[in-house]
């Protein structure tokens, strides 16, 4: 919370600058929407297509190579009634792409096999045990979906068992991943944006999306075309829920898709709609992406990912209902596991002092769910601002998944230690790795060593990316409804997030039992309600005429068929002044702790504050009623974000709030002279100890109460 008190553990940067000076609000819808359009890079000529994106606007599938031939090949296994089988990932992306052929082989009455790995048993991709499997059985064709770009070996071991039986096989590789080019499979074609030498006009198709490019062109050679149209909403879940940007092909397919989510529906996306609280013809990609999608992937995380499949190619909504019941429950079960998995992982970062010198987060655990860590690790990201390793230990093998921070490159640092992994792969953002028990220890020195000199102190403070500052006349539900023009927002395309500076606190409350925030502020006259989500904890820092700005999006809440403008908050901190006045409080209180502080350099501070003196130096009240306080914990640690909410809540001599300094000043007394023990640990908290019995002392003894009542002289 320090943050909120004093703007240091985050920045906060609009329309690119940190610089506050150079904030100024826009007030016109017209200006917020060529702002808006200009941060996403749309000039004139593209914001036609931007803002009205057209189905006719789609690339012709067979210009992406080797779509023709793989449809072609599909066409004569449809004729002549061969086995074929669908691979796919278990993820959501995969499930998708899985379904959507599969839909489309039914519409066409040809039945179908598919395969999707086991998370836990078998990893990502076309596993050891897969091969074994297809090459014993009656499969003609392997059509891989989300997967495949990269199993060189395995392909070769698929075709090279069927040839030892005397039997051939053909093997489709569709995938949106990028490969080496010594690790392409020889398979009999290749589908990818992603090859070397591509021509095809759109590179950042999902998983899902590429397959829903096959379903088009196997579609058209059936003289069908109109099947394929029909999971146009399946392709659009799965662009939503990959992360891929929502540009270009990528955002006909979502806005089209979403329509049809909200007027015909598959049965399937009805019903998980459905299950997560939604009213018809609510479908947007904040709720795909949050709500949805989170319980499709819990199938793969928790349980078998064929659930997805079931429920993306279920006929009716009586068949899709019963299994949208049981992911949901899946994802509250993945919930629990997933918070237990990362206390433990806290817990096991609080008994490790280390921790706070470290680069890079890496923690483990006995038998910790393979399906969560992933999620755990970004937790962690969040929590301490550095990369993070989590793994889970089972029968002498760690099996982990990393995130990392914008700028350090965690496909680089697993590289660094690739002597000690058996497996590991990824981007610059995310990675997985396999490695022995034994191992472990000596990974973590080596990453950390890695990572020692490549992130920057600045690289850890996270930034808070706001696209403009709105003024009063800006906060209105029509300027809301206009910003809709975005939509669908995700990858590439955010919703915008907004500032909004200088309000004042009206109402402060929780709602959920303590879970989430709302508040009631005015803008020069204009009273906003907003909600922060998981922010219930702040509210305790809030009072009803505090200034703070707001960072959030504008939202239309609707509740009991009424409109009503919404602020929902990413984060909060106190105004610039009431900031600067704190940052001072807060270094003064270092320099004076480590004996860095002259009497000028106070002196000259506290004029520059615009604070009255009286907020500096403690009268001997005040260090009554500080020892008071203190005196009733043995020992304590806190934040200094902890340690500004206290200075608020205890009264000093005056009647008023103590305030900060002079809390910290009379631990610092009392420090020296042996009546606490105040030590600064190294992760920035405090650790606060009293002795269970102390001799009286002469406060008039105190070097560090000298110099404040000789700065206090002069002021």
């Amino acid at each position: 919370m320090l943050g909120f008190y004093t703007g240091e553990g985050t920045r906060w940067r609009v329309a690119g600058t940190e610089d506050e000076s150079q904030w100024h609000p826009v007030s016109t819808v017209e200006a917020v929407e060529s702002q808006l359009l200009e941060n996403r890079g749309i000039g004139p000529t593209q914001k036609e297509a931007f803002l009205q994106p057209r189905l006719e606007d789609l690339h012709d599938p067979f210009r992406l190579e080797g779509i023709r031939e793989a449809a072609e090949r599909i066409v004569v296994a449809i004729r002549e009634k061969q086995h074929l089988l669908i691979y796919g990932d278990y993820d959501v992306d995969g499930t998708t792409a899985v379904s959507i052929l599969k839909n489309l082989f039914s519409d066409l009455g040809f039945q179908v096999s598919y395969y999707i790995p086991d998370r836990a048993d078998e990893g990502y991709g076309i596993s050891d045990v897969a091969v074994e499997k297809i090459v014993a059985s009656p499969v003609d064709v392997v059509v891989t979906v989300d997967c495949g770009i990269t199993a060189r070996r395995q392909v070769e071991a698929i075709v090279a068992g069927r040839a030892a039986l005397g039997r051939t096989i053909d093997i489709l590789v569709t995938d949106h991943h990028q490969s080496e080019p010594d690790t392409l499979p020889p398979a009999l074609v290749l589908v990818n944006p992603h090859l070397p030498g591509t021509r095809y006009p759109f590179r950042n198709l999902c998983g899902a999306g590429v397959a829903w490019k096959l379903a088009i062109a196997v579609a058209t050679l059936m003289g069908r075309p109109e099947l394929a149209m029909r999971s146009i909403d399946l392709a659009a879940f799965a662009t939503i829920a990959d992360i891929v940007e929502l540009t270009g092909e990528n955002r006909i397919i979502a806005r089209y898709g979403i329509e049809k989510m909200n007027r015909d529906p598959h049965p399937g996306l009805a019903a998980l709609h459905a299950v997560s609280g939604g009213k018809p013809g609510a479908v947007d990609s904040t709720r795909i992406g949050f709500i949805m999608a989170p319980r499709v992937n819990a199938a793969g995380r928790m349980g078998d990912a064929k659930e997805a499949v079931k429920l993306l190619t279920a006929k009716t909504p009586d068949a899709a209902m019963p299994i949208a019941q049981r992911l949901d429950e899946t994802n509250r079960k993945r919930q629990e596991v997933q918070e237990a998995v990362f206390q433990q992982a806290l817990a096991a970062i609080e008994a490790r002092p280390l921790h706070a010198r470290e680069p890079v987060t890496v923690v483990w655990g006995a038998d910790w769910h393979h399906g969560v860590i992933g999620i755990v690790a970004s937790k962690l990201v969040d929590r301490f601002g550095k990369p993070a390793f989590v793994l889970a230990v089972t029968d002498g093998e760690a099996v982990g998944s990393g995130r990392s921070i914008e700028g350090f490159d965690l496909f680089e640092a697993l590289a660094s230690q690739s002597p000690l992994l058996a497996r590991y792969g990824g981007h610059a953002q995310a990675g997985g790795l396999t490695l022995a028990q034994g191992d472990l220890d000596a990974f973590r020195e080596g990453v950390c060593r890695y990572a020692e000199s490549r992130i920057t102190a600045e690289m850890r403070i996270p930034v808070v990316e706001m696209e403009a500052e709105l003024g009063p006349s800006a906060l209105t539900t029509v300027f809301a409804e206009r910003l809709r023009f975005l939509e669908p927002t995700g990858q590439a395309n955010p919703a915008p997030l907004f500032l909004v500076r200088d309000v004042k606190v009206v109402e402060v409350r929780t709602l959920s039992e303590g879970k989430h925030l709302r508040l009631k502020v005015d803008k020069e006259g204009v009273v906003l309600a907003c909600v922060g989500f998981g922010d219930g904890p702040m509210a305790e820092h809030l009072a009803a005429g505090d200034r703070i700005d707001l960072a959030g999006w504008l939202e239309i809440n609707e509740f009991q068929g009424r409109a009503n403008l919404q602020f929902r908050l990413e984060d909060v901190r106190l105004s610039a002044s009431e900031r600067g006045r704190n940052r001072f409080m807060h270094e003064a209180v270092r320099r004076f702790e480590s004996l860095d502080c002259d009497g000028d350099w106070l002196y000259n501070g506290i004029v520059r504050s615009g604070q009255p003196k009286e907020a500096f130096f403690p009268t001997r009240d005040d260090l009554a009623a500080v020892f008071r306080h203190f005196r009733r914990f043995p020992e304590t640690i806190c934040t200094p974000g902890e340690l500004f909410l206290l200075a608020r809540r205890l009264a000093g001599a005056g009647g008023g709030p103590l305030g900060f300094f002079r809390m910290m000043a009379g631990l610092l007394v009392f420090d020296e002279l042996g009546l606490v023990s105040l030590t600064l640990l190294p992760d920035g908290r405090y650790r606060l100890a009293t002795p269970e019995a102390a001799d009286r002392v002469d406060l008039e003894a105190s070097e560090l109460l000298a110099l404040l009542q000789d700065v206090a002289a002069r002021a």
